[in-house]
């Protein structure tokens, strides 16, 4: 997504402090993926697995190469 335009549940601003979630807000690129949870508000291993699920993306999209952001013919 070019931003994250989502309503951010209150913990995570405690969690991750209000300057992280307002860089993540006015970021141009953002990556972030959800799944059902039997307790959505702990931190726990379902959250880990989570983000390293999310990294191996980030990883496989680095090792294609920084995408090109042009919009006219090169």
């Amino acid at each position: 997504m070019r931003k994250l335009d989502l309503d951010v549940a209150k913990h995570w601003d405690e969690w991750m402090g209000s300057i992280t979630i307002n860089a993540l807000r006015d970021s141009k690129f953002v990556l972030y993926t959800t799944m059902p949870s039997s307790h959505p508000k702990d931190h726990d291993q379902e959250n880990l697995d989570l983000v390293e699920t999310l990294n191996y993306l980030l990883y496989g999209i680095l090792l294609c190469g920084v995408p090109s952001t042009s919009r006219g013919p090169h």
